[in-house]
């Protein structure tokens, strides 16, 4: 744990404090970029989506159904929850990879 602590405040009193030298972040401009990633990135996410977001649909259902049937007992975090997955699943999706 002192170890961390050296660390931590030798970081924080480093000159400029924890922000990196203006050459360093120079140099991210150089950096090449994995065009076979930016390719595929997109395609992952859609399925990720696909896949979790009936999940999430049935696990709320499943929840708010157990805690209006049976436990008849509603409260402020199960209408919170249906209204920010309702929120999530009618988003307009946006292409970010136009032209």
């Amino acid at each position: 744990m002192l170890d961390f602590i050296s660390l931590l405040s030798s970081i924080v009193n480093m000159p400029g404090g924890i922000h990196p030298p203006i050459a360093v972040v120079a140099q991210w401009a150089n950096l090449a970029v994995n065009e076979e990633d930016v390719v595929l990135r997109p395609n992952f996410i859609f399925w990720i989506a696909c896949i979790l977001g009936p999940i999430t649909v049935l696990m709320v259902g499943a929840r708010l159904w157990v805690r209006v049937c049976y436990q008849r007992n509603v409260g402020w975090d199960d209408w919170l929850m249906l209204m920010a997955t309702v929120r999530a699943h009618t988003q307009i999706p946006v292409d970010l990879h136009q032209g």
